[in-house]
C-alpha cells in the first residue's frame, strides 16, 4: 500500500497568513498516511526554512513576472513526475496557475484554498467560475468566505468550510523579548496590532482612531508589529497628527509576538476585508481581548462579538470607541478574553485544522478509486 501524494501549492512562503496555514498543514499530516510537499511559485521566505528542517520538500519555481506561463510548464512537469495525486492551491494566484498545470498533468484530485473576501477584478472571478468547474473542492476558511464565493458563482456544492488552525502550543511558557519594547508610563494600556502593512488592514484608520484617542486624553499607547508597502505612510501619518512624541510605535517585523502579547493589554485589527485572521487567533488563544472590524470572517471569530469587540471598518471613531471601551471597562474586557480563548482551543486547533484536510483527502481519494492503491 502506498502513501497518498499531496502538493501544496502557493505562490510564496512569506510570513503571512496563508503561509502559516500551509506550514501547518505539511508540518502536522500523518507521514505514515500522506506524502507531502510544498511547492512556491514565485519565492520562498521564512516558512521554507520551517518546512525543510521539519523534512518536507520543498520546490521554488521563481516566477519572474505577473504572466509568467512558464511556471504552469515546470509545475505540469513536476505533478506528473512526482505522481501527484492532490494538487491543493492556495489563493488566486496560485489557484489559477496551480489548477491550470494540474489539470494538464492529469493530476486526479484537485482542491482550491480561498482565504479571503477582497476585491477582485471580473476576470479573475470569471477565471474561479470556469476552473471551479475542473475543481474537487473549494475549502473556504470561513463562513463569510463561502458566502462571498455564493455571490460569485462558486458552484455551493463543493464549497467546504475548514477554519484556520493553531498550535495551541504557540502561545505558552516564558516567551523571550527579541528587542527592547517602547517605555511605557505607569497605567496607560497598550494596544497591539501584528500583521503585514498593507491597506487591506485598514492602519491609517487606526492611526487616526489613535489621535481622536489622544485628543479624548486616553491613556493609550499603540504598537505596530510588522512590516510591508504601507509602513512609510502610516509613520508619517502618526507623526503629522500626533507629533514626535507619538503613542504610536512601529516595531517592525518581529518573531516575538508571544511576548508581545503578554505585554499588551489589547489586541486590535481594523481590517477591511478578511477570511479568518491568524494574528486574532494567536491575540485570543493568548486571553488578549481583542478589537476587530464587523467584516466577514471576523464577525465568525468572536461569535458575532461575544468573544470581542466588532467595529466598523473604514470608521476611526467606532475603532477608538471600541478601545475605550475595552480600557474602561475590566469587567467586560476579562469575560470577552477569557471566553475568546475557550473558543480558540475548542474550535480552531492544528489538530482539527489537520484533521478536516486528512478526512477530506482521504474521501476524495476513496471517491477517485485511488485511497488503496499497491505501490
Amino acid at each position: 500500500m502506498r502513501r497518498l501524494r499531496v502538493a501544496l501549492i502557493i505562490a510564496t512562503l512569506d510570513q503571512a497568513g496563508a503561509e502559516k496555514q500551509v506550514s501547518l498543514l505539511a508540518r502536522r499530516m500523518d507521514p505514515a498516511r500522506f506524502d507531502v510537499r510544498v511547492i512556491a511559485l514565485t519565492r520562498g521566505g521564512p516558512y521554507e526554512a520551517e518546512l525543510r528542517q521539519a523534512g518536507i520538500p520543498v520546490t521554488v519555481l521563481g516566477k519572474a513576472f505577473k504572466y509568467d506561463l512558464r511556471v504552469v510548464l515546470q509545475l505540469r512537469q513536476i505533478l506528473r513526475d512526482e505522481k501527484i495525486d492532490v494538487a491543493y492551491t492556495w489563493m488566486f494566484t496560485a489557484n489559477a496557475f496551480g489548477r491550470a498545470a494540474a489539470r494538464w498533468a492529469g493530476t486526479p484530485i484537485l482542491v482550491a484554498g480561498e482565504m479571503d473576501t477582497g476585491h477582485k477584478p471580473a476576470l479573475h472571478h470569471l477565471i474561479d467560475r470556469r476552473m471551479a468547474a475542473w475543481t474537487d473542492v473549494i475549502v473556504a476558511n470561513s463562513e463569510g468566505v463561502r458566502e462571498y464565493g455564493r455571490r460569485h458563482g462558486w458552484p455551493e456544492d463543493k464549497v467546504r468550510v475548514i477554519h484556520n488552525g493553531i498550535d495551541l502550543a504557540e502561545i505558552s511558557g516564558e516567551p523571550q523579548l527579541e528587542a527592547p519594547l517602547p517605555d511605557v508610563p505607569p497605567g496607560y494600556t497598550v494596544a497591539l496590532t501584528t500583521c503585514r502593512l498593507t491597506r487591506q488592514k485598514g492602519l491609517l484608520y487606526l492611526i487616526w482612531a489613535m489621535a481622536l484617542l489622544d485628543f479624548a486624553k486616553a491613556d493609550v499607547h499603540l504598537w505596530i508589529a510588522g512590516d510591508g508597502p504601507e509602513r512609510g505612510r502610516l509613520e508619517e501619518e502618526a507623526g503629522r497628527l500626533l507629533g514626535t512624541a507619538s503613542r504610536v510605535k512601529f516595531l517592525g517585523r518581529r518573531n516575538d509576538v508571544p511576548a508581545l502579547l503578554r505585554r499588551a493589554d489589547l489586541f486590535v485589527l481594523p481590517s477591511l476585508h478578511e477570511g479568518l485572521s491568524n494574528s486574532v487567533l494567536e491575540a485570543m488563544l493568548a486571553g488578549k481581548p481583542v478589537v476587530v472590524s464587523n467584516v466577514a470572517g471576523m464577525s465568525e471569530l468572536v461569535d458575532g462579538g461575544r468573544c470581542g469587540f466588532l467595529v466598523e471598518p473604514g470608521y476611526p471613531k467606532s475603532i477608538a470607541a471600541g478601545i475605550y471601551q475595552l480600557m474602561v471597562h475590566p469587567d467586560r474586557r476579562e469575560r470577552m478574553a477569557r471566553e475568546g480563548q475557550a473558543r480558540i482551543r475548542e474550535l480552531f486547533s492544528a489538530e482539527r485544522f489537520v484533521k478536516t484536510h486528512e478526512d477530506l483527502f482521504a474521501e476524495l481519494a476513496e471517491r477517485k478509486g485511488i485511497a488503496n492503491i499497491e505501490s
